[in-house]
């Protein structure tokens, strides 16, 4: 997870395109953040905890930066955004492996779905 937020470069550009990198740079893992997400009680302790949390703090920034530039609505919180995140490449990666959605998709559903109810939108 680190090694995919260090290569989406979540920093960079408009944060929706930093949420296409990094979707695409968590697809190879997906299938152990799944494992991850549905079993952390297998994994308490100050360590993981400490890992999660450096995690989350790299996806809530990405979140908040998108907020802050008038790309993401401001009703969602960045810390729901990010379990939003965790929450479809989980589901993806299980949806993948059982054959009902076809791996060259895995990105652009979660990125289109993720992004279709987080961006702002103008009032009429």
């Amino acid at each position: 997870m680190r090694a995919a937020l260090a290569a989406a470069r979540t920093d960079e550009g408009p944060a929706a395109d930093a949420v296409r990198r990094l979707v695409r740079a968590m697809e190879p893992s997906a299938g152990l953040l799944a494992f991850l997400y549905t079993e952390n009680q297998l994994f308490e302790g100050e360590e993981q905890n400490e890992g999660w949390a450096r995690i989350d703090a790299g996806l809530t920034a990405l979140f908040r930066r998108g907020q802050e530039s008038g790309e993401f609505r401001i009703d969602l919180t960045p810390a729901w955004l990010t379990e939003a995140l965790y929450g479809l490449l989980a589901s993806g990666a299980w949806a993948v492996a059982e054959g009902r959605v076809a791996r060259n998709d895995f990105t652009h559903m979660i990125v289109e779905l993720l992004l279709g109810g987080a961006l702002r939108r103008e009032e009429p």
